[in-house]
């Protein structure tokens, strides 16, 4: 894959993870009061709620609460699996353009004699 592609993947993911993150910290906000309603609900041990379908109604919400994170985290690790992905393929491109490099000064070696020439007396002649 090209520098290029890789550059438009990271700009496509960067903001979607930005917005993510700003949506679910928005959610976390607003679902603040729900949750500690809900907590408090869970706890009170009065007689109105201690009622069977109270009880059913007290867990029905957990649940749809739970699901409801377990949603925005799948998006956040969506977002997580995507940034991993770019970074392996940062790491993956610059390890191909090492191999290459050392393929093409290999081949250039064996192509172009790289020996030093009239050498023989640098350190007797050689002056700073």
């Amino acid at each position: 894959m090209s520098q290029l592609a890789m550059v438009e993947m990271s700009d496509s993911i960067s903001p979607d993870c930005l917005t993510a993150v700003g949506q679910y910290r928005a959610a976390r906000t607003q679902n603040a009061s729900a949750v500690s309603s809900l907590s408090g609900q869970e706890f009170d041990g009065s007689d109105d709620s201690n009622t069977e379908v109270e009880q059913l109604n007290l867990l029905n919400a957990a649940e749809a609460q739970k699901m409801a994170e377990m949603q925005n985290q799948g998006t956040m690790q969506a977002c997580l699996a995507s940034q991993m992905a770019v970074a392996n393929m940062q790491q993956r491109n610059a390890a191909a353009t090492d191999l290459n490099t050392a393929a093409f000064v290999q081949s250039q070696r064996q192509a172009n004699n790289v020996n030093a020439a009239n050498e023989g007396s640098t350190w007797a002649t050689y002056l700073p």
